[in-house]
């Protein structure tokens, strides 16, 4: 598969394009799930469930992850009329890019802190 092929399915929106669409709805339940076991977490209840809660975040993330190093690979799609050296800096500081890797860096960072990963 070409990292052109690979930056129509990310890229959110193509409601005719199978995989693409496929995907956007996996991204959406990774993130529905990821907030929900958020803030589960923060209850006496979910102490049982601390195994399962730590795998399903584990998937999440690396799901997160390879999503941030998919869309820095393909960002010369993105931007076109950049380099791809600085189509990839524009969407590592752009809100999206910041964003996404936000949302992988503090559970890889530390496993804790509730409070990191709910933002």
């Amino acid at each position: 598969m070409d990292r052109r092929r690979i930056f129509t399915i990310i890229q959110v929106g193509n409601l005719s394009d199978f995989p693409s669409r496929a995907y956007d709805i996996s991204l959406v339940i990774a993130v529905a799930v990821n907030i929900f076991i958020a803030i589960f977490d923060t209850f006496e209840q979910a102490a049982p469930y601390e195994g399962i809660i730590w795998a399903v975040e584990c998937v999440t993330v690396v799901f997160f992850a390879i999503d941030y190093i998919l869309r820095i690979w393909t960002a010369d799609y993105l931007y076109e009329n950049m380099s791809p050296g600085k189509a990839r800096l524009k969407f590592i500081f752009s809100w999206a890019g910041l964003v996404d890797l936000l949302s992988c860096l503090p559970f890889l960072v530390s496993s804790g802190g509730g409070a990191l990963r709910m933002f």
